[in-house]
């Protein structure tokens, strides 16, 4: 009887396959724009917004058709020039493709000061509704961006990266 136990117990073990899918690193770089040198210093200027678009809804679309319990997060955002140092905050809203995905506010930056030609933001947006959002379709970013006027031209970039995991699960 011990022994029928142990074999019906390997024989269920072994008619299921499990598997972790990853997409560790969906990365998209887009231009801004810029922000043109004041003659003068310290000037604080009105807040200038740019927007972008993205779009990781296929790749998510691919994961998502082979696992479940799928998983999104931000890897890496940031907004980036030759000079970043003029810059004492930046919000950055998020805007889907669908009925169900308005914009709202993805990620912040406030300045410690510290910043030289990277702004590394802070995602206040969870799990779940970032996946709704890229699942929507392409996305628009809106990056605001406020400071003091800086002496030379600042051209911009954002840089945005997302994971996507899944796990996969089959009974045979």
């Amino acid at each position: 009887m011990k022994n029928l136990s142990a074999l019906l117990l390997c024989l269920g073990l072994a008619s299921c396959v499990s598997a972790q899918i990853s997409e560790p690193s969906l990365c998209d770089t887009t231009s801004l724009g810029s922000i043109p040198a004041s003659p003068v210093a310290g000037i604080v200027l009105p807040a200038h917004t740019f927007t972008d678009t993205f779009d990781f809804s296929q790749t998510i679309s691919k994961v998502t058709d082979v696992a479940n319990q799928l998983t999104v997060g931000v890897t890496q955002l940031t907004v980036d020039g030759n000079d970043m140092s003029w810059v004492t905050g930046v919000t950055v809203s998020i805007e889907g493709s669908g009925n169900n995905t308005p914009e709202v506010v993805l990620a912040t930056f406030t300045s410690n000061g510290t910043q030289d030609q990277s702004v590394p933001l802070t995602v206040t947006m969870d799990s779940n509704t970032l996946l709704s959002y890229l699942e929507s379709g392409p996305i628009t970013l809106s990056v605001e961006v406020t400071g003091t006027a800086p002496l030379q031209p600042v051209t911009m970039t954002n840089t945005l990266c997302v994971m996507a995991s899944g796990s996969f699960s089959k009974s045979l």
